[in-house]
């Protein structure tokens, strides 16, 4: 597949700052450049979805490579701009994401946190609220319920073609593609500075994040002094897939062991930085988020904020576009590890046995006698088993890891 054909990092990125344009300055066909205005991909535009209640607004690209139909769904962010009218204390348009904001992030509200049913002989409808069919209770409508709905449409929009799905957003844009790409294991995200929205999902979907089952499929890349995207106080627990910090971000240790005002201050201090205009960190600057002329982030650091490590691929390419690396040093690692937890496993099951076989002593039930022989023999099988298999992993693993290095001394 040539360049021209992947879904690049540009293309996520020129895409969510799209979603800030009016439906009139979007233009019919759209072109994702190079950082020396070349064209390099054009796609189609295609639906735009504006629900004035909530706020939450998105647009569609698409294009057909190789007869497949590439559908890139970017979300809108907070318009922190247009929080009020000009020159009036009129709520604008940015006042809805900004509700937004403090419900989800600050209040930590569910997406489906049941709403108070209507009184009797309550007069009218409440706009805000709507009944859940597949909940079976009353809920308010909101930008990720919203979202939940577009990315429904688009699946029945596209129902009857081959489609490679994608999204992305900026800020509260990238939050709602984080969000529902978590309930499609077809789509792949890529979104700049998003609040982390883990604690949003189905408790299912949360354990798996933490599981770290997203990591290959959802990216989240943020300013390591962006209080939005990296978060406050330290790192999130988490996005919901894997979190890049295009600088260095400050140390949660460090800040942890400062006196609580100047803590405070610290803090304020980053979140002002990260939304004026200068330094502006929680922005989709091009500074912070240079792209090479290979249409792929060209930072010069890029670190996994989830391991610690600095890693030296775009983010495309870890979404899987690239290709696959392996670390010999993390092999043998996991060998040692797994030899480790075998040998600890084998040194507590004699005195898990010695322990049972005391308990038999004292058992003065023929019943109860026999359960406990019954279980040390499967304590014995257990063992036998856990210890042969994780022999045979930890020896082909190894064997694995001795062919790789004998590959890259070859070359």
């Amino acid at each position: 597949m040539s360049k021209n054909d992947e879904v690049l990092d540009s293309s996520y990125y020129q895409m969510a700052r799209a979603a800030y344009k009016s439906d009139k300055d979007l233009e019919g066909v759209f072109s994702v450049k190079d950082p020396e205005g070349n064209t390099m991909q054009l796609w189609d535009r295609g639906k735009t979805f504006h629900d004035k209640q909530t706020g939450m607004d998105a647009v569609v690209f698409e294009r057909v490579v190789d007869g497949k139909t590439q559908v890139m769904v970017s979300f809108r962010g907070t318009e922190g701009g247009e929080i009020f009218e000009k020159d009036s204390l009129k709520p604008g348009e940015g006042m809805k994401d900004a509700l937004t904001d403090g419900k989800f992030f600050i209040r930590r509200d569910g997406v489906h946190d049941p709403a108070p049913a209507p009184k009797a002989g309550e007069r009218g409808e409440d706009p805000r609220r709507y009944w859940n069919e597949e909940n079976g209770q009353w809920e308010y409508h909101s930008q990720f319920e919203q979202a939940e709905k577009v990315m429904k449409q688009i699946k029945e929009d596209y129902a009857k073609k081959d489609v490679e799905l994608y999204v992305t957003g900026h800020s509260l844009g990238g939050a709602l593609s984080e969000y529902v790409a978590a309930f499609d294991e077809n789509i792949r995200c890529l979104t700049w500075n998003a609040p982390s929205a883990k604690h949003l999902l189905p408790p299912e979907l949360q354990e798996r994040a933490n599981n770290g089952e997203f990591t290959g499929r959802i990216v989240t890349i943020v300013h390591g002094s962006d209080t939005i995207g990296y978060g406050p106080f330290g790192p999130y627990d988490g996005h919901i897939g894997s979190t890049y910090a295009v600088t260095p971000p400050a140390s949660k240790e460090a800040i942890s062991k400062l006196p609580l005002e100047l803590r405070i201050a610290f803090e304020a201090n980053r979140f002002l930085d990260s939304i004026k205009d200068k330094p502006g960190y929680h922005y989709q600057n091009d500074k912070y988020f240079p792209m090479g002329k290979d249409g792929n982030l060209a930072s010069p650091y890029l670190l996994n904020v989830d391991t610690g490590e600095r890693v030296y691929d775009s983010p495309g390419k870890l979404l899987g576009s690239g290709e696959i690396r392996v670390v010999v040093g993390n092999l043998e690692q996991a060998v040692r590890d797994m030899k480790r937890n075998a040998q600890e496993f084998q040194d507590k099951v004699p005195r898990l046995i010695s322990n049972m076989m005391a308990l038999l002593e004292t058992a003065e039930s023929k019943r109860l006698e026999a359960k406990i022989t019954d279980i040390r023999a499967h304590v014995e099988h257990l063992s036998f088993w856990y210890i042969r298999t994780a022999t045979e992993i930890s020896d082909f693993i190894e064997k694995k890891a001795d062919d790789y290095k004998k590959t890259d001394e070859n070359y």
